[in-house]
């Protein structure tokens, strides 16, 4: 195993969602020392840092990062263990790319041979093959900058190829030619020392992309990585969510299901805009048993904040002593903003509309699912203001699932981070039902 007590993998989030293929990991929405020498002495090598700085400005964003990363740096040599540090971003490729790996290696003063780039998800149906990242529709395989997500009004991009990617997204600091592939061909298991080579060769902290379309690939590739390693190669990756799973060898469990076992309703708090999260919002309204649908207009929370917070608190309270389960969302029209910076402080405001509902709900519910990657860290962290807790599992593939610790003022609760672009039509509604019974 290439992690121990003394060599630990910390994994920085962009967005709660990264949990999506692992289990029994800390999750830490705040790394105060305490926090931090806790996670670094845990039984399990590896623990995700919430960041939730793709809701974030890039200045505030490196902020984040440069304070959780001296955080980590310091508490690890108070405890003599060795730290790597791995990137969890967007599977769709959001983000503030490259400013969060520039980010970490000034901040720690390490150096790297090379940074790797793998944002293949396969649970979500993300591939890269020919260093063209795909998303798996059922009209086949749709190169990612034709889709919804490229066309991002903060994080849009104009090309799926990989190197121009990078190329675009670092102002032209990086080359597309200069950025090396790991191709297909070198992790079918039969090209052991081709990899092994193009790997020992890499220095000078070079661009590296991945190509892989399942975890067999993956797997054989972090086999060779980890060797390398185990040599003296300096490594640091930025991926999605299944190569955490590979570098950690986490094995498969079946699906988490927890039965909601007492009378109480749970609420489901839906924040995410993104047309699959439309879709599963439709069909949980049309098909979802014992629900109470609201409506929460983005508008009247930007402009009448305090008393349309009143009015929908009180609404939901209402339903929920009938035994209903209220549905809270917002309002699914798109709102144009004149500039990136003025979308994302409305962004947040929103956010902050939907967490202190959490914060202020005066019952308590038997579970709480929330929609989206920032609503899901915000309600985490500042509506339900949990500093640190254990991923279970996952309710269902690449939605995780945590459960309130004992001391939580909503002890032994259930909730799920549902991500805004993950699963089938049907998927919110299944999970809904496995919950409720």
């Amino acid at each position: 195993m290439f992690f121990s007590d003394k060599r630990k993998l910390i994994i920085l989030d962009d967005d709660p969602t990264g949990m999506q293929t692992v289990h029994d990991c800390l999750a830490l929405t705040r790394w105060e020392q305490a926090d931090l020498l806790l996670a670094l002495s845990d039984e399990v090598h590896f623990f995700f840092l919430l960041t939730n700085t793709r809701a974030l400005s890039r200045d505030k964003a490196r902020q984040v990062i440069q304070q959780a990363v001296k955080n980590v740096m310091e508490a690890a040599r108070l405890l003599n263990v060795e730290t790597l540090f791995l990137f969890r971003s967007d599977s769709t490729l959001r983000g503030h790319f490259p400013l969060e790996l520039d980010t970490i290696i000034k901040t720690s003063h390490l150096s790297y041979d090379a940074r790797f780039f793998i944002p293949a998800f396969f649970e979500g149906n993300r591939v890269t093959d020919n260093d063209t990242h795909y998303i798996k529709l059922n009209e086949g395989l749709i190169p990612c900058d034709e889709t919804e997500f490229s066309q991002d009004s903060v994080f849009g991009y104009s090309d799926a190829y990989l190197p121009k990617y990078i190329q675009e997204k670092s102002g032209k600091t990086i080359q597309a030619e200069s950025v090396v592939s790991i191709k297909r061909e070198m992790l079918d298991g039969s090209h052991n020392d081709p990899l092994h080579q193009t790997l020992q060769e890499l220095k000078e902290d070079q661009y590296v992309i991945v190509n892989c379309l399942n975890y067999k690939e993956l797997n054989s590739f972090f086999i060779s990585a980890t060797e390398a390693m185990k040599l003296g190669k300096h490594f640091i990756f930025q991926t999605a969510a299944s190569a955490v799973k590979s570098f950690t060898q986490c094995d498969d469990i079946p699906p988490v299901v927890i039965k909601n076992s007492n009378s109480a309703p749970g609420l489901i708090i839906v924040g995410s805009h993104v047309t699959k999260t439309t879709k599963q919002l439709k069909i949980l309204q049309q098909e979802g048993q014992n629900l109470a649908p609201i409506e929460i207009d983005a508008q009247l929370v930007l402009h009448d904040s305090d008393t349309y917070f009143e009015q929908i608190i009180k609404q939901a309270e209402s339903d929920f002593l009938k035994g209903l389960n209220p549905l809270l969302y917002t309002s699914r029209r798109e709102l144009s903003f004149p500039s990136i910076d003025k979308r994302q402080e409305a962004g947040m405001y929103i956010s902050n509309f939907l967490t202190k509902i959490i914060n202020d709900f005066p019952r308590k519910p038997a579970f709480v699912i929330a929609k989206g990657g920032i609503t899901s860290h915000d309600i985490l962290a500042k509506g339900l203001k949990v500093p640190i807790s254990r991923v279970l599992g996952q309710a269902s593939p690449g939605v995780p699932i945590l459960k309130m610790p004992l001391e939580h003022r909503w002890s032994g609760m259930v909730y799920v981070i549902f991500p805004g672009n993950i699963g089938e039509d049907d998927t919110l509604k299944k999970v809904y039902q496995a919950i409720t019974g």
